[in-house]
């Protein structure tokens, strides 16, 4: 019993490693431009569908299948930064339009972007589902009192909490952070202080569009990609960041790991519940704190 307990508790924390990736994204775009960006769900996707496609694609060729585990790591490592060179292209072509406009505004413009992803996905991909899960077999298994736990979900967990680490070093402790801070104080006052406020929202956004595209990356070989992949997640990584405190990444840690728990409890035990159960706890963290578990009032 100990260990099946173990085995959730685990699921919940990969679950979790996952919406924090995509929330991490969500809160620096909205930390630094106040940007509320939808199409941070386009980009899990679109990492997913390229890592699945370029490691199937590889390996359908049987010369290859000797450099399984280093094929697998590189189509991880290209869908990021394919993503991100995409994410770059629309930050020029069509979001640097829309950072001074209503929040609302906002969301229309980048909810229509993510439905023109979505149908170029189709047009490129078709309605197929592509499977890719070589990395999950290839890095082996842990055996728990008999229960066999692949090590790359521990892999997931660890990733992605480095990757906070780095990304609150990045904030906190650098030059180019204090850069990002006092745009995200006040652009006005940064672009009079010389800041190129330009290269600094082009810069986050970037940076957001490689996280989501290493959510969607890490998520192939445990979830094939398919049409519509990207809507749970995008939901669930937004409760996540508006339950931790918009732009807190401390806060969305732990409202990733409560979100995540929770929802891989319920999987176990009350799967028919699951979302429903979800909703609630997010709406009684905002009911009672409407700033978020960490957020600050006001701000």
């Amino acid at each position: 019993m100990y260990t099946y307990f173990l085995i959730i508790v685990i699921n919940g924390l990969y679950y979790a490693s996952i919406l924090y990736l995509l929330s991490l994204g969500l809160n620096l775009i909205f930390g630094v431009s106040k940007l509320i960006n939808i199409t941070q769900g386009s980009f899990y996707s679109l990492g997913a569908y390229i890592t699945a496609w370029f490691i199937s694609t590889m390996l359908s060729f049987h010369i290859l299948k000797g450099n399984a585990l280093l094929i697998s790591f590189s189509g991880i490592l290209l869908g990021v930064i394919i993503t991100g060179l995409i994410g770059l292209l629309i930050e020029k072509t069509v979001i640097k339009y829309i950072y001074n406009i209503p929040l609302e505004r906002q969301l229309l413009a980048t909810y229509g972007l993510l439905l023109v992803f979505m149908d170029l996905e189709r047009m490129i991909w078709g309605g197929n589902i592509i499977s890719a899960p070589q990395p999950l077999w290839l890095l082996g298994e842990l055996s728990i009192n008999g229960y066999h736990y692949s090590i790359y979900y521990l892999l997931i967990i660890i990733t992605a909490f480095s990757i906070g680490i780095a990304i609150q070093f990045l904030i906190y402790k650098t030059d180019l952070g204090i850069l990002f801070r006092v745009v995200s104080y006040d652009r006005e006052i940064a672009s009079g202080l010389g800041i190129s406020v330009k290269k600094i929202s082009t810069l986050t956004f970037f940076i957001s569009a490689l996280l989501g595209g290493l959510a969607g990356s890490l998520m192939v070989p445990i979830t094939s990609a398919s049409l519509g992949m990207e809507l749970e997640p995008l939901i669930l990584s937004f409760m996540v960041a508006v339950a931790g405190g918009l732009g807190n990444f401390w806060g969305s840690l732990i409202a990733s790991v409560i979100i995540g728990e929770t929802r891989s409890i319920m999987i176990a035990m009350f799967p028919e519940i699951e979302l429903a159960l979800i909703y609630l706890i997010v709406f009684i963290i905002l009911a009672t704190k409407p700033e978020g578990i960490l957020g600050r009032k006001g701000g």
